[in-house]
């Protein structure tokens, strides 16, 4: 008899451990995704998709514009050709099609490239001002694949490392607009006077 209750106490005390161990583990896996913020990017929520864009106004010519941007994107990019969808002076307008690569973290802590985020970048210009508008951005798959079902964590494609890579691609944005921004200044030409 001493046996069996023996028995049932221990039964009963690895129950409850049990019991107490999976609510622990199954609250803290929620806290975690609870706890997680979506980082801050520009979302258009007439159009449902991620889009930085600005008008900066920016002294030159419609065509003196036309031909910074045209010079900064041959530098910045390695393969113009496959950059230009259309480059169209008279009208004022440069689209391109571009990606970003993003990354995961191993577990040594080496950093991994998990794939690559194509966007869409259209540079509008006229007299004194120009726009800028990245958009379209989605992973490099076999099919469409829009990033902005990273920050809906209720979507198959999100987990916890979508709000790291929709960081890196804000952040890598952020240094293609500043980049663009640079360029776009009008340089003052040094007189030798010697």
């Amino acid at each position: 008899m001493k046996n069996i209750e023996k028995n049932n106490s221990l039964i009963m005390k690895k129950s409850i451990f049990v019991a107490v161990f999976s609510f622990l583990v199954l609250a803290s896996f929620g806290q975690r995704k609870k706890d997680l913020t979506p980082p801050d990017v520009p979302y258009d929520s007439t159009t449902n998709q991620i889009v930085y864009q600005e008008v900066v106004l920016q002294e030159g010519s419609q065509a003196e514009l036309f031909d910074r941007a045209m010079d900064w994107i041959k530098a910045y990019y390695k393969n113009t050709s496959e950059v230009i969808n259309k480059a169209d002076k008279e009208e004022g307008q440069i689209l391109c099609s571009s990606k970003v690569k993003i990354y995961s973290t191993a577990k040594g802590g080496t950093r991994i490239m998990s794939g690559m985020v194509n966007y869409k970048l259209a540079i509008e210009i006229k007299d004194g001002r120009y726009r800028y508008t990245f958009d379209r951005f989605a992973l490099k798959a076999r099919s469409w694949s829009p990033i902005e079902a990273w920050l809906d964590p209720t979507k198959k494609e999100w987990f916890p490392q979508r709000y790291d890579n929709l960081m890196e691609v804000d952040q890598q944005v952020k240094e293609i607009i500043s980049s663009l921004k640079e360029a776009m200044v009008k340089k003052e030409e040094k007189i030798d006077e010697w």
